[in-house]
């Protein structure tokens, strides 16, 4: 059976005694279809990143719990009842990938390292770039446009020299 967790968000006004029922009636749904409750847990009330609307106004906090099951694949319409219990704010089911899908070009992303900041500083140089990291770019160059700084990838600082028709 696949591994899942289920994010449970509950409206702050929510009850302990509450929020527990939910969570009990999540677990017997999972275990009455031959699934299995691994851990449950609670966040606590938690500021949430956006205000959510609900029929009785919005909401800024919410109560989150963490049910890790493994289960049928059945278990996303087993849960579709969630919609309709007032006391949610959201629930979210996610779906635990095992390690093989954790990898990175054939190696574990555990074994993958990042080079040292020191060795990708200064970036390369770009192609056709003379001066390296600072080259200056002609108006006429790649993108197109004529001379004068019309429509280049870059113009010169030359074109926004005062009295230019660039500066006005």
């Amino acid at each position: 059976m696949p591994a899942y967790e289920v994010l449970v968000m509950a409206k702050a006004a929510v009850q302990r005694g509450e929020l527990v029922d939910v969570v009990r009636g999540l677990a017997q749904r999972v275990i009455k279809d031959g699934g299995v409750v691994m851990a449950v847990k609670s966040y606590g009330t938690v500021r949430l990143a956006y205000d959510v609307k609900k029929r009785d106004g919005w909401h800024q906090q919410g109560q989150v719990v963490q049910v890790e099951v493994n289960a049928p694949a059945s278990l996303a319409q087993q849960l579709e009842h969630l919609n309709k219990d007032e006391r949610l704010l959201r629930w979210l089911l996610l779906k635990r990938r095992p390690k093989r899908w954790m990898t990175w070009r054939g190696e574990a992303m555990q074994s993958a390292t990042m080079p040292p900041p020191q060795a990708m500083w200064p970036p390369p140089a770009l192609p056709g770039a003379a001066a390296g990291f600072g080259a200056r770019v002609p108006a006429n160059a790649a993108l197109g446009g004529g001379g004068g700084g019309g429509g280049g990838v870059a113009a010169p600082a030359a074109d926004y020299a005062p009295g230019s028709r660039m500066a006005n």
